[in-house]
């Protein structure tokens, strides 16, 4: 997976280090903003580059998701966890012999009112405390957000001027950075190396999981059929007998019932075309048939979103229906296809021969490869990168990835030549194609 890390300066190195291990397995960015107020259009020129965004704060994921409403990538944060304030306090005492009252510890302005520090940790109420700032702070709106850092940051400087001796303890660490620049004394709350280690491996499973979700743009429809109809013994029997297929038959299935009398699997293009041996037969109806002891209609959709998957899906159903059972398949161009399991009709033309040729010898589907040729044709030029081609064919940039690399291996495409990215990382591949007409 490729994943941004979006942080700033003063936290650079720490998660740098800590992220080092992994960075075997996954492509690792880290993006530097220096305020809240950059975060927003930081994230939003990362976000087509990344499969997932682990984000330095709670704070400025609010300030991305405020503004966004709803990214279209996963975005995890990892902050400062009660401990590691405990941990820094215990060590003021012990090695400082301070007295924490005398420190100004920033979150402290953010209750209404506040009392003094001693008094949470005696009346061991820190903790509520602490949660009750981050309720109030994701009240707030992104501006407010942004003018909280700033009221923050001012009352450092002030207090530092003033006093001469005032000494601070932030949590924010685009703070830290410009405290750092004004050579004012200040001790931070970092956060633990654990802490950033498990927000990383959740980000890798949030953002493997929006890869399967963003690739579900095939449906399946299974329906009993007559007599079988509000029979929940049945409905019960035909989940069983669909669950047990899925787990026989490995892959990505999305699984959602269809009461009274039907279940809806999502899935991607790829393993429908397995599932029907390239659109010819139905494996899913000839494992139920077997299985189920009951007589179902099958209907499978293709298309580019969930919505028009499932509308195809209930187009072939309905024609599965009204010839007894026979699966059927509505394509992306409103090709239906079947009856499967016998001599399939089909309303779309076949592939041509070196289309064919192509398909078979690089693993990809005719239809891919046709879209790949139209994506190329609209563009009025053969090169292109994987995250132009993943945008053109609204998939994962990992698709992208395995298409691009499918193709160089069998000789329809190489890599022409390498650019720099709009993020800081890696430069990218742009690939030639060569797929003949």
């Amino acid at each position: 997976m490729k994943i941004a890390v979006i942080t700033t300066q003063y936290l650079e190195e720490l998660i740098r280090t800590t992220l080092a291990p992994y960075s075997g397995e996954h492509e690792i960015d880290l993006h530097i903003y220096e305020d809240f107020s950059g975060v927003t259009a930081l994230y939003e020129g990362l976000e087509d580059f990344y499969d997932g965004f682990l984000i330095s704060g709670a704070i400025p994921k609010a300030v991305i998701i405020k503004n966004l409403k709803h990214p279209r990538k996963p975005i995890v944060d990892f902050g400062t966890d009660i401990s590691s304030y405990y941990e820094l306090f215990l060590r003021l005492i012990t090695e400082k012999q301070a007295d924490l009252d005398s420190y100004y510890l920033d979150i402290m302005d953010l209750a209404a009112p506040a009392k003094p520090l001693t008094t949470y940790l005696c009346e061991a109420s820190f903790r509520d405390f602490y949660e009750e700032i981050g309720h109030r702070l994701s009240g707030q709106t992104p501006s407010e957000i942004e003018e909280t850092e700033r009221d923050i940051l001012k009352k450092h400087i002030s207090l530092w001027k003033k006093t001469g001796k005032k000494l601070s303890i932030t949590r924010l660490s685009s703070i830290a950075v410009k405290l750092t620049e004004a050579g004012i004394p200040f001790y931070f709350v970092y956060p633990g190396k654990d802490l950033i280690s498990d927000a990383f491996l959740k980000t890798i499973a949030e953002a493997e999981k929006a890869s399967l979700q963003s690739s579900l743009t095939s449906a399946i429809i299974i329906k009993s059929r007559e007599g079988m109809v509000n029979d929940n013994e049945c409905h019960k029997l035909l989940g069983k007998a669909i669950r047990r297929f899925t787990k026989t038959f490995t892959g990505d299935f999305e699984i959602r019932e269809l009461a009274p009398d039907g279940y809806l699997i999502y899935t991607n293009h790829g393993m429908v075309e397995a599932l029907t041996n390239h659109f010819t037969d139905c494996a899913l109806q000839s494992y139920i048939n077997e299985s189920f002891k009951g007589p179902v209609s099958i209907g499978y959709g293709l298309a580019q979103t969930h919505t028009q998957a499932f509308a195809n899906a209930k187009t072939a159903v309905a024609e599965s229906a009204q010839k007894g059972g026979e699966s059927f398949l509505l394509d992306s161009d409103n090709a239906l296809i079947g009856p499967l399991n016998k001599r399939p009709l089909s309303l779309k033309a076949k592939a041509l021969p070196k289309i064919q040729e192509i398909s078979e010898k690089s693993g990809l589907s005719t239809m891919t490869i046709n879209k790949i040729q139209t994506v190329i044709k609209t563009r009025n030029s053969t090169e292109i990168s994987s995250a132009e081609l993943a945008l053109a064919l609204q998939i994962t940039g990992r698709s992208a990835n395995r298409f691009l690399k499918q193709l160089v291996q069998n000789g329809y495409a190489h890599v022409a030549y390498e650019k720099q990215s709009v993020s800081r990382g890696r430069p990218e591949r742009v690939y030639q194609i060569s797929i003949p007409e």
